[in-house]
């Protein structure tokens, strides 16, 4: 078993995330739990990938915006164990 985290960009894009959508504390506080869930391992957090390779989640729903949800897309590097988010989104709940 390998001891160490998978190494992402997840920390980065949450900042400059919440300072574009001057986002809520407990949005924040989602965010970084789904960055702790893919540096432990990404393959657990419940996903769709297209076709590309790309995955998209949808993490919770935004308390900045009740009408939406917080997602991620993001890219798995199991070579590199490396989880490249591509971007957050606050997205039309379902």
């Amino acid at each position: 078993m390998v001891s160490h985290p998978w190494r992402t960009n997840a920390h980065a894009r949450i900042a400059a995330f919440a300072r574009q959508r001057d986002l809520a504390e407990a949005d924040i506080e989602e965010l970084l739990q789904f960055a702790r869930r893919v540096e432990i391992d990404p393959w657990d957090v419940k996903a769709d990938r297209d076709k590309t390779g790309e995955f998209y989640c949808r993490i919770g729903r935004s308390a900045t915006d009740p009408s939406r949800d917080l997602a991620a897309g993001y890219h798995i590097d199991e070579a590199h164990r490396t989880v490249e988010v591509i971007s957050f989104e606050l997205v039309p709940a379902r």
